[in-house]
C-alpha cells in the first residue's frame, strides 16, 4: 500500500473545472481497491489523502474480484 497526502496552502486559485475532482479520483482509486478522502484542515486548508495498493497487488485484487 502506498499513501499520498496533499495539503494545499489555503489559497484558492480555482475558478471552475470541467473535470470530476475528488469524486473522479475516488472512483479511479476504488477501481484498484484504494481510497481517496478529502477534509478541511487548520487555516482554511484542505487535505487530500489517497491510499492505493502497490501495482502488483492491485491487479491481483481486481482479478480475484472479477472471478467472483
Amino acid at each position: 500500500m502506498v499513501t499520498i497526502e496533499i495539503v494545499n496552502d489555503g489559497v484558492s486559485g480555482a475558478v471552475g473545472s470541467d473535470g470530476f475532482g475528488v469524486r473522479g479520483l475516488s472512483e479511479r482509486a476504488a477501481h484498484v481497491r484504494g481510497t481517496v478522502r478529502s477534509a478541511p484542515a487548520d487555516g482554511g486548508r484542505w487535505v487530500l489523502r489517497a491510499e492505493l495498493p502497490i501495482a502488483g497487488n492491485a491487479h491481483q485484487a481486481r482479478a480475484t474480484e472479477d472471478e467472483r
